[in-house]
């Protein structure tokens, strides 16, 4: 990124390095158009599922979460 760079440019530029697709998009489910959503399950993980079947289980940024008692 040219040294020029807004910091705005840069924390974008960021943000889509990991993005799959390296894009970003609005928040729909935060939009009034999703106030109709029911009954639905709606995975909101970043694009993480779209990768091959069982590749999200080894990726190596994915951190085991303990268990709570």
């Amino acid at each position: 990124m040219p040294s020029s760079a807004t910091p705005r440019d840069q924390a974008r530029e960021r943000r889509t390095y990991d993005a799959r697709g390296s894009r970003t998009s609005d928040p729909w489910v935060l939009s009034p158009a999703a106030s109709y959503v029911n009954g639905a399950v709606l995975t909101v993980d970043g694009g993480v599922t779209t990768v091959g079947v069982g590749g999200a289980a080894f990726d190596y940024r994915i951190e085991a979460r303990t268990p709570r008692l």
